[in-house]
This record gives structure tokens, C-alpha cells and sequence, in this order.
């Protein structure tokens, strides 16, 4: 079993944290809202590191991540998601998203779909401004 890194990077005015874990080609796992990179322990990141190379940030605001602005888009996150993967030299990976995650994953897979090689959103929930109608008939 190859052993977990854990570090922090600063990117886009923040503070990432990330852990790595695994070799082969590259997984980007992506977490979701509320939720941080340690949730993969409950999602097969064991059984992901025995064939890849796992990368797992905490996005920001979740987890060990910082969050001056105090403000969260997915598009933002995916951004800083992408500079990660700059910064650890990954120009192309595959990828997991579940929920917020997922959203993380479709912005930037629509932002730089060269890096994106193939990826599963669990579960994305677009809004586009306006809440999902279903919700309108609750107080």
C-alpha cells in the first residue's frame, strides 16, 4: 500500500489543502458540498490507490482549504481545482465528482476539456440562478 501525502499550496488566494496517495495515472477525487478530501475513505479510495494516482483537494471553504472572500462559486473551485493540478505538473487525468464535486467537475471539464481525459459526476446539480422547480411549492 503506497503511502498518504498531505500538503497545502497557496493558489488563487487561498490555501489548498490536498492529499495524494497511490501511483499510476492520475484520479482527481472531488468531494462534495459540506464535505472534504477525507470522505474518499468511505467512497473506495483504497481500492482507487491500487491502480491510480490518487489527488484529493479539499475545495474552498471545506476542510483544511482557506476561504478569505467567503465566497464559494463551483466555477471558482474548478479553477482552483485546475490550478492544483498546474501546480503537481498533471496536465491530464480522469476524475470522480460527487454532488458539489460534480459541478466542480463539469466547469472544468467546460473550462479546459483537454485536461478532463474521462469523468463521472455523481449526482451535479445545476441551479443556473433560480431555484429547481420542484422547490417553489415549499416555504
Amino acid at each position: 500500500m503506497h503511502a498518504m501525502n498531505t500538503a497545502t499550496v497557496q493558489l488563487n488566494g487561498i490555501d489548498m489543502h490536498y492529499t495524494t496517495e497511490g501511483a499510476g495515472d492520475p484520479l482527481l477525487l472531488l468531494h462534495g458540498g459540506g464535505g472534504c478530501s477525507e470522505d474518499w475513505v468511505y467512497a473506495g479510495r483504497d481500492q482507487f490507490a491500487k491502480q491510480y494516482l490518487l489527488v484529493a483537494p479539499d475545495a474552498r471553504g471545506h476542510g483544511r482549504s482557506s476561504n478569505p472572500p467567503r465566497t464559494i462559486t463551483h466555477r471558482q473551485c474548478a479553477l482552483d481545482t485546475l490550478a492544483l493540478l498546474d501546480h503537481l505538473g498533471i496536465q491530464k487525468c480522469k476524475a470522480v465528482g460527487l454532488s458539489m464535486g460534480g459541478n466542480i467537475l463539469l466547469h472544468m471539464a467546460t473550462i479546459q476539456p483537454s485536461r478532463v481525459d474521462a469523468m463521472v459526476a455523481v449526482s451535479p446539480c445545476i441551479f443556473q440562478n433560480k431555484p429547481a422547480p420542484s422547490c417553489a411549492r415549499f416555504p
